[in-house]
């Protein structure tokens, strides 16, 4: 299960801050650029489930809306409102 929303942010600054660290990583150091790539990655992977995620829950929302926040329109058998007593 992805991270929510709310943890987005925090994830698209750790994948900022591991490209920059990336590209500013020696050719010596293939062992911490094959770890760090792979950390990158994740976070790529993270980010695009949350957005995939906040993607569907909005659909849901938009068709999956309560009775209450629906405009009824009368029955059409209905031969208006009842008489008062």
């Amino acid at each position: 299960m992805a991270p929510g929303p709310c943890h987005r942010p925090v994830w698209a600054e750790h994948a900022e801050r591991t490209e920059i660290f990336l590209g500013q990583l020696g050719t010596t150091r293939k062992t911490e650029r094959t770890r760090l790539q792979a950390d990158y990655d994740r976070a790529l992977r993270v980010i695009s489930e949350i957005d995939a995620a906040s993607t569907v829950d909005e659909e849901l929302s938009e068709n999956l809306r309560s009775p209450a926040d629906r405009v009824r329109e009368p029955h059409p058998g209905r031969h208006g409102p009842a008489p008062k007593r």
